[in-house]
């Protein structure tokens, strides 16, 4: 009877290994279908084993930052060669802004400045495919850009008062200010955010304001981590579909993803009207706001605050800029691969050169 029941279990364990393997097949097989209908096949899940070695904060183009919590590393350039960034190029220049690759004609006494998260950063694409790059392009004038993965937008506005008064003897001309609907805000609300300490913004005595950025060490931190999940890792690594779904989870295999919301944290509403606030006080003489979405643009959550921020945006002289209309009923495996694919970049980089001609 033991016998038999060995036997069971472990023919039920092959059957499930050799589902698993099919399934993971199938997966790498979709992936890569996906990467040929949106700009190019990438075969590197089918050839490899070993499908990503570190995530992308393993590649060392941030750096931490007493008043920011983290920003661009000065000097960085490199390939990120795991799935979803595809070989990207990131190169950051020695002010700290992501390249836009080199230019032809361009007139730097027009300059603008670009604020914002991963979206204007130009998370998983190349230097030349962010739509920063596109719009000095078609514009021919100097744009910086400013934009830092895993920012909230008040953040990317303190970033923006420190780089404008950086270049008070070249003033810019124009200062954009991306806004992703619907995650931005509610990260001014954290401490940490995936591991990186931050400024948050908080109501204390009736008054709402910066928070310091905490403590870097603190364990789980992506600067004090803790010890890994070692079976985690391993399949995080190694098999695409425990990779997505660790991801979808939020699972931290590595040990640095520590986010924790600060218990004084100001709300939604009066974070955005005092990030608004403190982007009209920039002393930049054009302002211009663009709201970005993530590819579920049916979500309640971010329906929501669309209309919460368009009604907000009524009351401020500044021109605003929604891709929400622009983005609706676009296929998601070609506008978006988590960010924007440069198709998508593309898009966003008419739409505010339209805008600003």
């Amino acid at each position: 009877m033991r016998i038999n029941l060995a036997k069971l279990i472990i023919a039920n364990l092959l059957i499930a290994a050799i589902l698993f393997m099919l399934a993971e097949l199938a997966a790498r097989a979709f992936w890569t279908t996906r990467t040929c209908l949106r700009d190019g096949c990438d075969y590197s899940t089918l050839v490899n084993l070993k499908i990503s070695n570190e995530r992308t904060r393993k590649y060392g183009f941030s750096r931490y930052d007493k008043n920011l919590g983290h920003a661009p590393k000065e000097g960085f350039d490199g390939v990120v060669d795991i799935p979803e960034w595809r070989n990207a190029r990131v190169t950051i220049n020695e002010q700290g802004f992501r390249s836009n690759d080199k230019h032809e004609s361009i007139n730097s006494d027009n300059k603008t400045l670009a604020v914002g998260d991963s979206f204007t950063f130009g998370d998983q694409v190349s230097n030349n495919e962010t739509w920063a790059s596109c719009l000095e392009r078609k514009t021919a004038t100097k744009f910086d850009n400013g934009g830092v993965f895993a920012y909230g937008a008040a953040q990317a506005v303190k970033r923006g008062v420190e780089l404008t008064e950086r270049s008070a003897a070249e003033p810019y001309s124009r200062i954009i200010l991306s806004i992703l609907v619907g995650v931005d805000f509610a990260r001014d609300r954290l401490s940490y955010n995936s591991g990186f300490p931050r400024p948050a913004v908080v109501k204390k005595n009736g008054e709402v304001g910066w928070d310091a950025v905490p403590d870097p060490k603190t364990l789980g931190t992506r600067y004090n981590p803790k010890q890994p999940n070692a079976v985690a890792l391993f399949l995080f690594q190694r098999s695409l579909l425990a990779n997505r779904l660790l991801d979808k989870l939020n699972f931290d295999a590595f040990g640095d993803l520590l986010t924790t919301e600060h218990p004084a944290a100001a709300s939604r509403d009066e974070i955005a009207y005092w990030t608004l606030d403190k982007f009209a006080e920039i002393n930049v003489p054009e302002k211009v706001i663009v709201l970005q979405y993530y590819s579920d643009l049916s979500s309640k959550s971010v329906l929501e605050e669309r209309q919460f921020l368009l009604k907000a945006l009524s009351k401020y002289p500044f021109r605003h800029i929604d891709t929400f209309e622009l983005f609706s009923g676009k296929d998601p495996l070609i506008y978006w691969n988590g960010h924007h694919t440069p198709a998508g970049n593309a898009l966003v980089c008419n739409a505010i050169s339209e805008k600003i001609k």
